[in-house]
């Protein structure tokens, strides 16, 4: 039950003027790819939640995050930190997916995560593409970014 990454392909960015901005993200825990490889979502929105449910979490505010996607029926549930780790348990429509628990380092899953979501942005700002959404996801990631600075000091 390890090997618990993200994915996000920032160059899959797609801007909509009357919506927000779309791209594949998916997670990987063993080989297995959820909700599926190459899964194409609201990434700057699915982002901008993961990293704040990170930060509930970090705090201590929470022990438990559930984070959806907006398309399909899928979330995963997210626990922890627990001795420097973070537990994954994939979900669909709530019910648990045979198979899809997984953990990762707490401080290299969160460093993944703002990685990627930072050429996330870089990308919507080559795009002149700026919104609530984008703007919420950078607010989240200095929150992340504080938040493993203490965590992981």
């Amino acid at each position: 039950m390890t090997g618990t990454l993200i994915i996000v392909d920032a160059s899959s960015l797609e801007v909509r003027a009357d919506g927000p901005a779309t791209g594949k993200l998916w997670f990987v825990i063993d080989g297995y790819a959820f909700p599926s490889h190459g899964w194409n979502d609201f990434v700057v929105v699915v982002l901008s939640w993961f990293a704040a449910a990170l930060v509930l979490l970090f705090r201590g505010a929470s022990t438990r995050e559930s984070v959806n996607f907006m398309d399909g029926p899928y979330s995963i549930e997210i626990s922890g930190p627990t001795a420097g780790m973070l537990w994954f348990q994939l979900l669909e429509s709530r019910k648990a997916k045979e198979g899809g628990l997984g953990n990762a380092s707490a401080r290299e899953f969160a460093r993944s995560l703002i990685s990627q979501a930072r050429d996330v942005l870089d990308a919507c700002r080559q795009r002149n593409w700026w919104s609530s959404d984008a703007a919420a996801l950078e607010s989240s990631l200095v929150s992340l970014e504080q938040e493993c600075q203490r965590a992981f000091s």
